[in-house]
């Protein structure tokens, strides 16, 4: 695969570290029902990652996110702030399997071709969200993936996050050698369980590039500890999601 909309060289000569960020999205049919707060809640991570670096003169950002079904597309490759739009409903158009090894696999072609990606001072941020199992990919499996992330960990500088529903997270952590601090599982069985994962995945999402924009952090293995419950849930001690305390806030999981 040839290398895809490369870092400019503007970008090349600010001097500035990089922050490579990047969404891997279900689009499965399962996804429907969730649509809409999948669209809100990605845009509001869009709309966090311009407030966050708009200002920064040390940490500039480079976004990428792909989708996946059976089949995997890229939605925008490797843009800067500037370039960086929110998602629209013609965007993201649920149906058909899922594919999310291949979705993984597919994201980190991109990124392993990207200019500036191996370089120490930068991070890289990888978001998989999906509602349901792995079913349908024909290029990647779970061997495949877990090795490259493995091989990423070591690099202390890559933060793998997966946000599922309704799975067994210790399996998912084994299987994708993710760590389990950066795994959350959520309900799906109705909209508001989708708005409720994304208001949690995004408070811990919000402290994440704030550390980074600060140069704080490269990487994390414990992405989702800042959760407590009254923020839309937490995780027991078995890696999987548990109600939160009633008349906390309107976002409990129910």
């Amino acid at each position: 695969m040839s290398r895809l909309d490369k870092v400019d060289n503007e970008q090349e000569r600010t001097g500035k570290r990089k922050a490579f960020i990047a969404f891997v999205i279900d689009e499965s049919g399962s996804m429907d029902l969730g649509k809409d707060a999948t669209l809100r809640g990605i845009n509001e991570q869009i709309q966090m990652i311009k407030n966050t670096f708009k200002d920064s003169k040390d940490v500039e950002p480079i976004v990428s996110l792909v989708k996946f079904n059976e089949k995997v597309n890229s939605v925008f490759v490797n843009k800067g702030l500037d370039e960086l739009k929110e998602l629209t409903n013609d965007d993201y158009r649920p149906n058909g399997a899922t594919a999310m090894y291949d979705g993984v696999g597919y994201m980190l072609n991109i990124l392993g071709q990207t200019d500036g990606i191996d370089e120490e001072d930068n991070s890289v941020l990888v978001v998989v969200v999906s509602d349901g199992e792995e079913n349908s990919s024909k290029e990647h499996n779970s061997e495949s993936i877990a090795k490259k992330v493995g091989e990423y960990n070591e690099t202390k500088r890559w933060t793998f996050t997966y946000l599922g529903a309704n799975q067994d997270l210790s399996v998912v952590s084994q299987k994708t050698n993710m760590y389990a601090g950066n795994t959350r599982t959520f309900n799906s069985g109705s909209s508001q369980g989708y708005d409720t994962a994304f208001h949690s995945h995004n408070l811990s999402f919000g402290s994440y590039i704030n550390n980074v924009s600060r140069g704080e952090v490269q990487s994390v293995s414990d992405f989702y500890s800042s959760l407590e419950v009254g923020q839309g849930g937490t995780l027991n001690t078995n890696n999987t999601e548990v109600e939160a305390e009633p008349d906390t806030t309107p976002n409990t999981v129910v």
